[in-house]
């Protein structure tokens, strides 16, 4: 009841480390003080969001820049960056 800023939640459906019933129990408080928040579900996910590690933390660069910054994040092509990632190797 107390959020007063924008608030980003990311779970792993397969989380083994953190099961998602806690975020979930967060999200069902968070609906009933009638806060706004954003919530993404990772599908297949543990802890460590290994194989959506670049879309994750894209992500959370864009959440930054545009609500802590006040910025319009710039559009990153996540696919463009992992052929660069793979020309360099």
């Amino acid at each position: 009841k107390n959020l007063k800023v924008k608030l980003l939640l990311m779970h792993g459906d397969i989380d083994n480390n953190v099961h998602p019933a806690g975020t979930y129990r967060v999200v069902e408080a968070l609906i009933r003080a009638n806060k706004r928040f954003d919530f993404i579900l990772l599908p297949g996910q543990r802890h460590g969001f290994t194989t959506m590690g670049d879309y994750v933390f894209w992500r959370r660069v864009d959440y930054f820049v545009e609500h802590l910054l006040g910025a319009r994040p710039q559009s990153v092509d996540i696919l463009e960056l992992e052929r660069e990632r793979q020309i360099r190797r």
